[in-house]
């Protein structure tokens, strides 16, 4: 387990208003224990709150639970203005998806080792992180944490980082510093 020492050159905006357009990104195939039903419902709640927030899932996925997920957004975001899913990509397009996002998300409840959350922490987005194990393990004080269950909690997460510029920036460096010992290289040793 580990992350490729590319993503840590990659360089994001994470200096933004409130006002700006903030792309979100959450790489994992949709599943149950991934929550992407109700992170996609805290995003639509930002909205409403005029926040101007797009998420894009990436990593595919289909059974229930991609169903469930598309049924919300023809209800809420039927058009796709807000909204975008992609499939399993390759390791180069992830890091372009990275480089033009603003924040990063990681909202499953059940992981052994959290590979994307180390490329979000390697490429030096701000986090907004589930709050079950092992994340807290790993990502430690570099991000700021949620209830992956509960929609208001991720909603209440991500407004935090969109409204404060100094601790977002604190933590994508932190972050970044905290994913050093994964490289490949380190962990192979």
């Amino acid at each position: 387990h580990g992350v490729n020492k590319n993503y840590f050159k990659i360089s994001s905006n994470i200096v933004f208003n409130e006002n700006d357009k903030i792309q979100i990104l959450y790489i994992s195939p949709i599943n149950l224990y991934k929550h992407q039903v109700k992170v996609f419902k805290a995003v639509y709640n930002l909205k409403m709150k005029k926040f101007n927030v797009n998420i894009v899932f990436v990593g595919g996925g289909n059974g229930r639970e991609r169903k469930n997920l598309e049924k919300e957004i023809i209800k809420k975001d039927s058009n796709n203005i807000f909204t975008k899913i992609l499939p399993f990509t390759s390791q180069f397009e992830l890091m372009k998806l990275i480089s033009s996002s603003n924040l990063f998300l990681c909202a499953s409840s059940c992981e052994n080792m959290p590979n994307t959350l180390l490329q979000g922490m390697a490429s030096g987005l701000p986090i907004a992180c589930s709050n079950r194990g092992p994340m807290p393990e790993v990502l430690k004080d570099g991000g700021i944490y949620f209830n992956p269950e509960d929609e208001i909690s991720i909603e209440k997460a991500i407004e935090y980082l969109i409204l404060n510029k100094k601790e977002r920036i604190n933590f994508a460096k932190k972050a970044k510093e905290l994913a050093l010992p994964f490289t490949w290289e380190n962990t192979a040793t």
